[in-house]
């Protein structure tokens, strides 16, 4: 790709928009606000996620043959430590002060397994999903991550593409042999494995074509009625609605319309850059950390919000956990994340990454 040495600013934005989408539910929800759309908006913004780690993790593993090791190493020092840190948190909170949380409970095997990505159910229910809930898109991750690891061996990034998404593709129709939540095959046998195979395809049509990012597309218009017309088609099913066919592909579909609406714009992106790249810099970080703001900003709420000021404190404290959100991710990337990248690219080599045919677009890759 012409671009190959700059970020892909479109995709740093709309990581870091994704991220905040989750904060803006998650801040709505907790205070049981928002109603229909606060779920849609950090589901969704899951999904784009999604989609955007099958684009980003292509596009970063090059045209032809990587270090497996080199890769694991990057992906662990990446995604793990900050999780161990929040998962460890979570679980002192549980064993400390228990009455904090509404069903989270404190079990060292499940502990255990939450730490090494291993899916279980919350002790005593059939909700699966790890000791620290917002894990269970990292569990997807991890599995993704996996399977690329192995494809280490292709000679061509077309070759690896084709090969991930016929992997993808086979484990999305097994999800349809499978009772939900029926154990860990089902967990993986997943429909949500759908976006990480759009998000590779979209990728490798880029990396045909990449003179598709070098200004704003024509079909940009067209784009953009469609990702409205999808995201409407996606907000007539309920949240759980979005664990069968129809429901799920409504949201693959809107946030894949949104990812490309946003790459056929990577000009528009690209002028005020600085922004786009720390925001999607900290999307991580701003992911992981918030739902203990979130926490704590609503047991002030609810101590200060009483009689007509109610709304104004209500409203002005969701405000103020949105901003402390993105301080405390940017005050975590620079003091957490930089280091551990600094450590990965002293462990995996000179130039730090898993594929000498990479394109440096984002430290998450």
């Amino acid at each position: 790709m012409k671009n190959s040495q700059s970020q892909v600013y479109s995709i740093q934005g709309l990581r870091g928009l994704a991220a905040l989408a989750v904060v803006i539910a998650h801040s709505l929800e907790h205070g049981k606000l928002g109603g229909v759309p606060a779920l849609f908006t950090g589901r969704f913004g899951v999904e784009i996620f999604f989609v955007i780690s099958g684009f980003v993790i292509t596009l970063a593993s090059g045209n032809g043959r990587f270090s497996p090791s080199n890769f694991a190493i990057r992906r662990f020092m990446r995604v793990v430590p900050l999780y161990w840190i929040t998962t460890l948190l979570v679980a002192g909170l549980a064993i400390v002060l228990p009455s904090m949380f509404k069903n989270t409970t404190f079990d060292i095997l499940y502990f255990i397994k939450s730490l090494a990505f291993v899916p279980d159910p919350l002790p005593g229910t059939n909700d699966w999903r790890p000791l620290f809930k917002l894990g269970w898109t990292l569990n997807y991750e991890m599995f993704f991550y996996a399977i690329v690891c192995t494809l280490f061996w292709c000679r061509t990034g077309l070759i690896r593409s084709v090969c991930l998404i016929s992997i993808m593709i086979v484990l999305i129709f097994g999800s349809f042999g499978v009772e939900i939540r029926s154990g860990i095959p089902a967990f993986y046998l997943n429909l949500n494995l759908m976006p990480f195979a759009a998000g590779v395809v979209i990728c490798e049509a880029f990396r045909q074509r990449p003179t598709l990012m070098e200004g704003v597309s024509p079909y940009f218009p067209f784009l953009v009625v469609v990702a409205i017309g999808s995201i409407y088609w996606a907000l007539q099913y309920s949240h759980e609605e979005y664990r069968a066919l129809p429901g799920h592909l409504a949201l693959t579909s809107a946030a894949v319309s949104v990812v490309l609406t946003a790459l056929s714009a990577e000009r528009f992106f690209k002028r005020s850059g600085a922004l786009w790249s720390w925001l999607g810099n900290i999307s991580y970080s701003l992911y992981l950390l918030h739902m203990f703001i979130v926490g704590a900003g609503w047991a002030i709420i609810r101590r200060m919000a009483h009689g007509q000021s109610e709304a104004i404190i209500t409203s002005s404290g969701i405000l103020a956990i949105i901003i402390i959100s993105l301080v405390a991710a940017t005050i975590s990337y620079k003091l957490f994340e930089v280091p551990l990248a600094k450590i990965a690219k002293a462990v995996t080599g000179k130039s730090g990454r898993f594929s000498a045919k990479a394109p440096v677009i984002a430290p998450a890759a």
